[in-house]
């Protein structure tokens, strides 16, 4: 379905310029795919931006507005050019006035997806879950969907029987299956990727607990090599605070500050351990060497000690494995994004149209063409969980760039890189214009002795004639008689040669 809209602003002189802004909300458990850009033709679209917002996701995208010289002021400019000139001119113009339609494509995505694996229409719409571990599988892990659709054939001639428990086709081919049963095999398609992955997730937690074990026992045999050089060179230094059981006492132990915990001042012999140690806790290292010397059997120390290093590790080494975000491919390709139907109605000619009425109609030389642009940053409010508050983050450059390739990552997948026609999707083209007042409110009805309402009627009577196709006279577009005599007094070159009906 495709839509146009025709927008008009009204600016005045000393009015501070207002900021407008694009707010998309989804409802909870429901999704869809926004995308903005600007129309190339009669069938295709140039995507600039793209974002997925569902479970009550909402976005609010800033716009620009650049105002382009009206049509009086482009003659008067080039009117002293050289004819080559001012066909480059126009040609110029004429390219600002196409890129002037600004587009606002919605994909629902629940509908896409019926048709992406087989299912009849519908058939999702009650499967909550299902849907979040679809969008899941094609929105993070990028899954094929041939490993998630129905593999049956879909006859659509096909009648339930009475009892609902299987499908019988009208053209007499036999036994088919039921919409249920036809869920339930993408239900379990989907479960079994699911499983995939959480195995895969399951075998990295597991090869990195195993390197961080082996990181430990690496550490602690460097510690030992260390100990018995101590030994063979210094022997007299792990005899320094030795209990007559053969450990160490921890009431003469030293605690790194010069001061042994008894009282006394550290010797000489304590800063040579000290050295000698590349951890600075030779002294714990040399009492567990000692436990287990005494104690074969017993190895709580290190396993304590190994326990917490391989916390550690972990913690550090599932920060290694959040990869960065892949850039996708390129999304302003030639072409665009083309739909069906080649005489389809060429949008991108509706401000050319609209520059051609200004021109004949627009006696204030106050009409002027206005491009829409995107600006930075978005603000996206999204709440993570059912039971927690929704929270408010900025979303910069390089944030809407990832946004925008996960979004058609996700299109991608819906479409089967295009083979697959997207037929639940609305295409809205919206034409701006500004009307510019030459002085304020009070200075435009006292000074200059006009009625800025009239003059915004007489605005939005050309741009509606303009969007309705031109076979719609203006004074249909008024709702009663009095108006259509009272603007037709007032604007008989716009009024009368419709005709007043």
């Amino acid at each position: 379905d495709r839509y146009l809209h025709g927008w008009v602003h009204h600016r005045f002189l000393t009015a501070s310029n207002p900021s407008f802004q694009l707010t998309a909300r989804a409802r909870q458990f429901s999704s869809f795919i926004l995308i903005v850009g600007v129309l190339g033709g009669p069938d295709k679209f140039h995507p600039k931006d793209a974002i997925v917002l569902q479970n009550k996701d909402e976005i609010m995208i800033p716009l620009l507005l650049n105002e382009l010289p009206t049509a009086k002021e482009f003659k008067d400019a080039i009117a002293s050019l050289s004819p080559a000139q001012q066909r480059f001119a126009k040609s110029y113009r004429s390219m600002q006035l196409e890129s002037s339609v600004f587009g606002i494509c919605i994909v629902q995505v629940k509908p896409q997806l019926e048709a992406l694996l087989g299912l009849p229409p519908g058939a999702l719409t009650k499967e909550v879950k299902l849907t979040q571990d679809l969008m899941l599988l094609f929105s993070e892990y990028q899954i094929p969907s041939d490993l998630l659709s129905f593999d049956g054939e879909i006859d659509e001639d096909a009648v339930p029987t009475s009892d609902g428990t299987q499908t019988l086709s009208s053209r007499g081919g036999g036994t088919l299956i039921t919409r249920a049963e036809k869920i339930k095999q993408v239900r379990e398609q989907t479960k079994s990727v699911l499983d995939v992955i959480k195995e895969e997730k399951q075998q990295q937690l597991d090869e990195m607990e195993d390197m961080a074990k082996m990181n430990i026992a690496k550490q602690f045999a460097e510690a030992a090599e260390r100990v018995e050089i101590v030994e063979a060179h210094h022997p007299q230094l792990l005899t320094l605070g030795r209990m007559p059981d053969g450990h160490f006492s921890s009431s003469n132990a030293f605690d790194g500050s010069g001061v042994t915990r008894g009282g006394g001042r550290r010797r000489p012999q304590a800063a040579a351990l000290q050295v000698a140690s590349s951890s600075g806790k030779m002294n714990s290292m040399m009492s567990i060497r000692e436990q287990r010397a005494n104690r074969p059997g017993d190895n709580r120390p290190i396993a304590m000690s190994q326990e917490s290093m391989m916390t550690k590790e972990s913690s550090n080494g599932a920060d290694d494995t959040n990869s960065p975000p892949m850039d996708g491919a390129p999304i302003d390709a030639p072409g665009g994004v083309t739909s069906e139907g080649s005489s389809a109605l060429d949008f991108t000619m509706i401000p050319k149209q609209l520059d051609l009425q200004f021109d004949k109609h627009d006696d204030d030389n106050s009409l002027r063409s206005t491009i829409v642009k995107t600006n930075t940053p978005w603000s996206r409010t999204r709440q993570v969980g059912l039971l927690s508050k929704p929270a408010t983050s900025i979303l910069n450059r390089e944030e809407i760039r990832t946004e925008k390739n996960k979004a058609f990552d996700l299109l991608d997948a819906l479409s089967r890189s295009g083979s697959l026609a997207i037929n639940s999707a609305e295409l809205h083209v919206v034409i701006g214009t500004t009307h510019c007042f030459e002085n304020d409110v009070m200075g435009a009805v006292v000074q200059d002795n006009i009625n800025p309402i009239e003059k915004a009627e007489k605005t939005l009577l050309m741009v509606s004639s303009v969007i309705h196709g031109g076979e719609t006279p203006p004074t249909r577009m008024l709702r009663n008689s009095t108006d259509r005599v009272r603007l037709a007094a007032m604007f008989p070159s716009l009024l009368e040669a419709r005709g007043v009906e």
